[in-house]
């Protein structure tokens, strides 16, 4: 069981990643917040750290406050966290139009929006003293708004997975008939679409196991805020280059439009 703990620890430690991916935001003085899907990334990752903050404050006074108080942090950190998943989901959606060179707009806020809604739905399961306050503590018994809201966030990352990797398999045929300054091209264009299919495998193979633990009432070892957070900080890291924060929202991702 002390190898279960350390994963344990390590998991509820993601906030110190969290609060580092800031300090490399302003670092790269990469750190404008806006409502275009564009600066979503860094949105995200300002409140996935002051989510934290409720988190671990919540843990510090667990000792000394009222079990409701602790809880009423607890609620705090997870609200913080439904937005930071609006957003993130959001430039999830938004990255993937862009490089499928599409400029629909809707899908991006539809996918937000459904992933707040859903959030607050398994919220409302999750501390009933919100809803009746006959008791204080969150409920870790499994509910269906986590498993509809888990579920779609599966579907989102296996369609936003889908459509890098088709993007990427049309690409580099064309880029074998291509010159050498389209080669160039395409291989920065390529960087940026590994980081984004890293961030959405990963995250995606986390939720899918999150389903099964559910739908199977088992408890597995809990490592979904390790990768979530590794996840964001790859998203960052591309938006922190450049290549993402200046492209105008609606504008595609690249210059294959015929691809």
């Amino acid at each position: 069981m002390a190898a279960v703990e350390t994963i344990d620890t390590l998991n509820d430690s993601m906030g110190l990643v969290s609060f580092a991916t800031v300090v490399i935001m302003l670092h790269s003085n990469r750190f404008q917040v806006g409502w275009r899907p564009a600066s979503w990334v860094f949105n995200m990752a300002y409140l996935d750290a002051f989510a934290f903050l409720f988190f671990y404050l919540a843990g510090v006074v667990e000792d000394a406050a009222s079990c409701q108080y602790t809880a009423t942090l607890l609620l705090m950190a997870d609200v913080v966290w439904s937005v930071k998943d609006f957003f993130k989901f959001g430039f999830i959606v938004y990255r993937a139009l862009a490089i499928v060179n599409a400029r629909r707009q809707w899908p991006i806020y539809f996918v937000s929006y459904v992933s707040l809604g859903l959030y607050w739905w398994f919220l409302l399961e999750s501390y009933p003293v919100v809803v009746s306050h006959s008791e204080c503590a969150p409920s870790n018994i499994p509910t269906d708004g986590q498993l509809a809201l888990y579920l779609f966030w599966s579907v989102v990352e296996i369609g936003v997975s889908a459509a890098v990797v088709f993007k990427m398999s049309r690409v580099s045929r064309i880029v074998q008939k291509a010159n050498i300054g389209v080669e160039v091209y395409t291989h920065f264009k390529q960087a940026e679409e590994v980081r984004l299919l890293i961030a959405t495998l990963g995250m995606g193979a986390v939720t899918i196991l999150a389903v099964d633990g559910l739908v199977r009432r088992r408890d597995d070892v809990a490592i979904s805020r390790i990768v979530f957070v590794y996840g964001q900080l790859v998203l960052v890291l591309g938006a922190a280059q450049g290549s993402v924060g200046q492209r105008e929202e609606g504008e595609p991702g690249d210059d294959f439009s015929d691809i």
